[in-house]
């Protein structure tokens, strides 16, 4: 029997949030109750509201590309990997790290936001922002690690 897009939809929602709840608890986000600030902290240090995280966690939504990008860096774990948890990428359409370590560039901030579904303009334009901040505090924090 074939799954409605509807069922495939609930299914990534749930199976993101099945691993979305366990990865704050090991980073020491305290969800063991309602007043355990966990969610409030993690919106916090994200910058995204309570309501994107309690959702989330519940299985009610998967956040879009450009609050998967804040997410990542907090949840330590590398935008593709996490977009492709989210099921918003498949592997096949990741570029392969291969190319990128035998010289090839990586994807520009344009081609994530293409394959990630982004098209309107606007859009596009603020996850290019996004991500180039992301970038400038990456080179910062290599910097004070002395990489």
């Amino acid at each position: 029997m074939r799954r409605t897009e509807r069922e495939r939809t609930e299914a990534r929602r749930e199976s993101f949030a099945a691993w979305f709840r366990p990865r704050l608890i090991e980073l020491g986000y305290d969800l063991s109750a309602p007043r355990g600030g966990g969610i409030g902290k993690f919106a916090a240090d994200v910058d995204i509201s309570h309501t994107i995280v309690s959702h989330t966690l519940a299985g009610k939504r998967i956040p879009s590309p450009e609050v998967l990008a804040a997410m990542a860096p907090v949840l330590r774990v590398p935008l593709p990997e996490l977009l492709v948890r989210a099921g918003i990428l498949t592997e096949e359409e990741l570029p392969t790290r291969q190319g990128a370590a035998e010289g090839g560039a990586p994807p520009t901030p344009e081609q994530l936001a293409e394959m990630a579904g982004i098209h309107d303009p606007q859009l596009v334009q603020h996850f290019v922002t996004f991500v180039a901040g992301l970038r400038a505090q990456q080179a910062q924090i290599k910097q004070e690690r002395g990489n």
